[in-house]
C-alpha cells in the first residue's frame, strides 16, 4: 500500500468515526434517547447490514443483486424510502434503530458473515448507536463457505472476544436441557443449522457447555425433535413465504417438553422476483392480512420468543423498513398502499406501528388485534 493510498484511507474511517460523533451528539441533543421505551426482549428482528455505496463503500453491495444497476434500479420489488443507502453510513444506522426502536422491539439480530467481513466490519458502529437507543444485538451466523459446527464455535468465541464487552452485545440468562448455565450467555442464530449433521452440532455444543463462551444456541428448523439430537438451545423457523404459522403451536408444545425455546418467525410476505430472474415465488402482502395471521398464530402458540422476518431483507421482501411509491423507465416499484387501510406516508410507516401493536398484545400491554387487518 502506498503513503498516498494509506493516508486515504485514514481520512475515510476519521470522516466516518466523525459521522457516528455527530449523529451521537444529535441524539442527546435531541432528548431523543428518553422517548423510546423498549417493552419486549423475546421480540428478536432479523436485520442485514449488508447494504454499499460507491460514496461509503467504493461501491454498489448487494442493491445490484439480479443484474440490477442502483441507485433507482435495485434488486428488490420494494423501494426504500431511504433510497439505495450504505449499512456503514451512521445516519442510515441512526434512522433504523430509530424505526426499530419505536417498534418496541429490543433485540436486533443481525447477519453475519464471518470474521473480516464486510457484515463484521459494520458491528462495532452497529453496537454503538443501537446501544444509543437502547437496543441489544444477537448474531446470526449464515451459511458463508466452508462453515462447520467447528468454525462455529471458533466464530462464536471472537464474537464474544470482540464484542462480547459492549453494553449492547446481548445475552440472556435462560437455563435449558441442554445448556444448564445460569449465566448470561450471549444469543447466536444459526441460519440453515440442517446443512451441518446434529452430532457434530451436539459434540460442539457439549464442549463448549460451561465454559468461558457458552452460548445460547439457536437453530433455524421446526424440527423440534433436532433439540435432543443436536442439543440446540431452541429453535426459529425464519422462512415466511412457505410458512404460514399453522404448525407454530404444536412445535411450541413439543420444544416445552425438552426445556428449550421455540421462536417462531412473523413477516409480512415474500417476493423475490428482481433479486432472482426467472422466480415465481411471490406471497402477497394482502395489506397486512399474511403479517396478522403469523403474529396471531405465533401468539397463539404461547412461545417464549417471537422472531421478525425482516427488518430489511429487500431482496425478498420481506422488510418492515418503509418503503415508497416509486418508478423509474417504465418500471413501477410494489409498495405499502393499502396496508391496514392506510395510504401516503402514514402507509410508509404502517409495519413498524403495527408490529408495535403487536408486541404490546404479545406481552400483554393491549387487547387482542385479531381480526383487525380487514380481512
Amino acid at each position: 500500500m502506498t503513503t498516498v493510498e494509506s493516508e486515504s484511507r485514514r481520512n475515510i474511517r476519521l470522516d466516518r468515526v466523525s459521522r457516528v460523533v455527530l449523529v451521537m451528539l444529535v441524539i442527546v441533543a435531541s432528548g431523543a434517547l428518553s422517548s423510546f421505551a423498549q417493552i419486549s426482549e423475546r421480540v428478536h428482528m432479523f436485520y442485514y447490514p449488508w447494504y454499499g455505496t460507491p460514496a461509503v463503500d467504493g461501491r454498489w453491495i448487494h442493491w445490484p443483486q439480479g443484474g440490477h444497476q442502483p441507485p433507482f434500479d435495485i434488486g428488490a420489488n420494494f423501494y426504500p424510502r431511504l433510497g439505495a443507502y450504505s449499512s456503514n453510513d451512521p445516519l442510515v444506522f441512526d434512522q433504523h434503530m430509530s424505526w426499530i426502536a419505536q417498534t418496541g422491539a429490543s433485540v436486533l439480530v443481525t447477519s453475519w458473515w464471518g470474521r473480516g467481513t464486510f457484515e463484521d466490519r459494520a458491528v462495532p458502529s452497529l453496537l454503538d448507536i443501537a446501544d444509543a437507543y437502547g437496543l441489544k444485538v444477537a448474531f446470526h451466523v449464515e451459511p458463508y463457505g466452508g462453515r462447520t459446527a467447528a468454525s462455529v464455535r471458533s466464530d462464536i468465541e471472537y464474537l464474544y472476544t470482540q464484542y462480547g464487552r459492549h453494553p449492547a452485545f446481548f445475552r440472556v440468562v435462560r437455563p435449558t436441557q441442554f445448556g444448564p448455565s445460569r449465566e448470561a450467555r450471549g444469543v447466536f442464530y444459526i441460519f440453515s443449522s440442517l446443512s451441518i449433521l446434529d452430532e457434530e452440532w451436539r459434540a460442539m455444543l457439549d464442549t463448549m457447555r460451561n465454559t468461558t463462551f457458552d452460548a445460547f444456541v439457536v437453530g433455524q428448523t421446526s424440527d423440534a425433535s433436532r433439540i435432543v439430537r443436536a442439543h440446540f438451545d431452541g429453535l426459529y423457523t425464519y422462512d415466511v413465504l412457505l410458512v404460514d404459522g399453522r404448525f407454530f403451536r404444536d412445535v411450541n408444545r413439543a420444544i416445552a417438553g425438552q426445556d428449550a425455546v421455540f421462536a417462531p418467525s412473523v413477516g409480512p410476505g415474500y417476493i423475490d422476483q428482481r433479486a432472482v430472474p426467472g422466480s415465481t415465488r411471490n406471497r402477497p402482502r394482502q395489506d397486512g392480512f399474511v403479517y396478522d395471521q403469523m403474529w396471531t398464530r405465533a401468539i397463539e402458540s404461547e412461545s417464549e420468543w417471537i422472531s421478525i422476518s425482516s427488518f430489511n431483507e429487500w431482496h425478498e421482501g420481506s422488510q418492515i423498513e418503509p418503503a415508497m411509491p416509486f418508478s423509474f423507465d417504465g418500471f413501477t416499484y410494489l409498495n405499502y398502499g393499502g396496508a391496514y387501510g392506510l395510504f401516503g406516508e402514514q402507509a410508509e410507516l404502517a409495519y413498524l406501528n403495527r408490529t408495535y401493536d403487536w408486541i404490546a398484545q404479545f406481552e400483554g400491554l393491549a387487547p387482542s388485534l385479531k381480526g383487525t387487518s380487514g380481512r
